[in-house]
């Protein structure tokens, strides 16, 4: 009799196991990915959007793959992604964008004339440029 108890704890613990894991596991990486979202700008009226990579995709199937994606706001197709500037966190708009140079415009990291110091009080960042 002790057997049969024992082999209905096992099972018990077992389904009890199976459930919690189904129940807590993380998403797979299909679902992390088409939930990862990214910065877009139009670069004629500034509207900025957050888009998840699926919203992306559908996107550029609409447009038959062409860049820029159409924005929302104005109509115009010119929707493109935005960088951020590790130092600042500035966004702006890479080389691909016409009249624009890919470089962050506040501090512009890939000139080695100054380093700009980078100051956070109150949970914002701020940029001190010094000449």
């Amino acid at each position: 009799m002790n057997n049969g108890k024992l082999v209905a704890a096992i099972i018990l613990f077992t389904v009890a196991g199976l459930f919690t894991y189904s129940a807590y596991r993380p998403d797979s990486p299909e679902q992390s990915l088409a939930q990862a979202r990214t910065a877009w700008k139009c670069a004629q009226c500034d509207n900025r959007v957050d888009l998840a990579s699926d919203e992306v995709k559908a996107r550029f199937e609409a447009a038959n793959f062409a860049v820029p994606l159409t924005c929302a706001a104005c109509t115009q197709r010119q929707l493109y992604t935005v960088l951020a500037c590790p130092v600042c966190s500035t966004e702006y708009f890479g080389s691909e964008v016409p009249g624009h140079t890919g470089k962050c415009p506040v501090c512009d990291p890939d000139a080695d004339a100054y380093v700009p110091q980078v100051v956070e009080a109150g949970g914002k960042r701020r940029v001190v440029h010094q000449n």
